[in-house]
């Protein structure tokens, strides 16, 4: 049997626009996926297969931020800049890394005020987005 590898969601790291995020929520700090399949097959009709690759390199990242992350008001302002900013992810102990230059804040989070702070998910795009082995 081989060893077990141990699991922390401190070993994963995000710069977004070159800063380091912290304060994340409790149960799902992020979310990073490929917004399209890489292609599929289409059938001639004598059965003769073909791939279709697609060229969409778009991805989405969700963060999940408490209220009093100290990098909250820093994603606000980067979300009413409208710039394009660099993602950067990294786990070194999954041993993957995912990415891409170009991203912007595509939809804002919910504010919800009441007994509890409660979170703040950011939905980022990014256009030319990558998942690396690290």
């Amino acid at each position: 049997m081989t060893e077990p590898v141990r699991y922390n969601a401190k070993d994963t790291s995000l710069t977004i626009g070159g800063v380091y995020i912290t304060g994340y929520a409790e149960d799902s700090m992020l979310t990073w996926e490929k917004s399209e399949a890489r292609g599929e097959f289409v059938y001639g009709a004598q059965g003769d297969a073909v791939f279709n690759e697609t060229n969409n390199d778009l991805h989405t990242l969700t963060v999940t931020l408490m209220k009093t992350s100290p990098q909250f008001g820093y994603m606000l302002d980067l979300q009413n800049s409208r710039e394009f900013f660099p993602v950067r992810g990294i786990n070194k102990k999954l041993g993957i890394s995912f990415g891409g230059d170009y991203g912007v804040i595509a939809e804002a989070p919910s504010l919800e005020l009441g007994a509890e702070a409660g979170d703040a998910e950011f939905t980022i795009q990014v256009a030319d987005g990558y998942t690396n082995r690290v």
